[in-house]
């Protein structure tokens, strides 16, 4: 099994109290930090893993750590109103990580983010964006069609000069959905070039808080997530599944249809079948996993399995025929 990550971020300021903690900082380089002038400190980012085992899914971030070139957005603000730090405002300040051999991991920004006795409170969101959209921390735009692992990264407590650590634990969004499609008996050459999946349990766009992770303003709900390309299946005894990994934004509904459609050899085949564990309809979450394999039997794909999981796995029975569309 591989291992699949929540991200923590450890936001450290420079100057003496960095420097006698650089040892408990774990795959951080903190040489060479500058002190600001003024009694104030530049905030330097370095980024800390923690690991929980799942199953890798090709939508997700995977990894031991971020990846060179990767980039957050990081905004501080005035703890006490949310406002203006020291009359500066540093909404959606880029933070770049440089992987150097050793490895050594360095968060750099062109910005000076520097930290007074003011108390102040940071949020982190990635991937970053430029546009001015996402300058309010509090309503960043996520959507499912680009398949971004969207994260948000909120902490309980506060910075200032005096106590300049802040850990941010970084989250996922969205919800993923994983088909594997699996050939069984199917007789076709079994080339795949399109799939999709609707419910309305499932929508395409939010506005996103990177404190606390509440997604707002959702639209696309019971729209079609979708994949297209070019993918054969394999054949044999015991072939491997084709995998295909879609995010999505979690909805709520009465209605438990979940349906596939998915185009093979130029044929297009559908199914719907029912979102429950049991008789239980299925509430789809934020940070889940929702793992579906289509076998592909003769003339129809059986919809033979699906897995919810949650950074531990539980199995879930659902049954349904892809009958061909007339």
């Amino acid at each position: 099994m591989k291992k699949l990550l929540f991200k923590t971020l450890f936001f450290a300021m420079t100057g003496f109290m960095a420097a006698a903690c650089q040892n408990d900082i774990d795959g951080a380089d903190i040489s060479g930090q500058e002190i600001a002038k003024n009694g104030k400190e530049k905030l330097v980012v370095s980024a800390d893993v923690s690991m929980i085992a799942e199953a890798e899914t090709r939508a997700l971030k995977t990894g031991t750590t971020f990846a060179d070139g990767d980039i957050i957005g990081v905004t501080l603000v005035k703890n006490s109103d949310a406002g203006s730090y020291d009359g500066q405002d540093y909404d959606n300040i880029p933070y770049t990580l440089a992987v150097t051999s050793g490895p050594v991991y360095t968060w750099s920004t062109a910005a000076d983010v520097l930290l007074s006795s003011t108390v102040g409170k940071v949020t982190a969101y990635y991937p970053y964006n430029s546009a001015a959209a996402y300058d309010d921390y509090t309503a960043i735009p996520v959507e499912a069609a680009s398949k971004t692992d969207y994260m948000w990264g909120g902490w309980s407590g506060t910075v200032t000069n005096a106590s300049p650590a802040a850990t941010l634990t970084m989250n996922h969004a969205l919800s993923a959905v994983r088909v594997n499609v699996v050939r069984g008996t199917y007789p076709g050459t079994g080339t795949m070039t399109a799939l999709s999946v609707t419910s309305n349990r499932l929508a395409t766009a939010a506005t996103m808080n990177a404190s606390t992770g509440a997604l707002s303003s959702k639209t696309g709900k019971g729209g079609a997530l979708s994949w297209s390309g070019t993918e054969t299946l394999a054949s044999g005894v015991s072939p491997a599944a084709t995998t295909i990994d879609l995010t999505a934004v979690p909805e709520t509904d009465a209605s438990t249809a979940i349906t596939f459609s998915v185009t093979l050899d130029g044929n297009s085949y559908t199914a719907t079948a029912n979102f429950l564990t049991g008789v239980t309809p299925i509430t789809v979450t934020a940070g889940n996993i929702y793992v579906f394999t289509l076998t592909v039997n003769g003339t129809d794909l059986e919809v033979s399995s699906v897995t919810v999981t949650d950074w531990t796995t539980n199995n879930v029975d659902l049954t349904g025929i892809l009958a061909p569309v007339a």
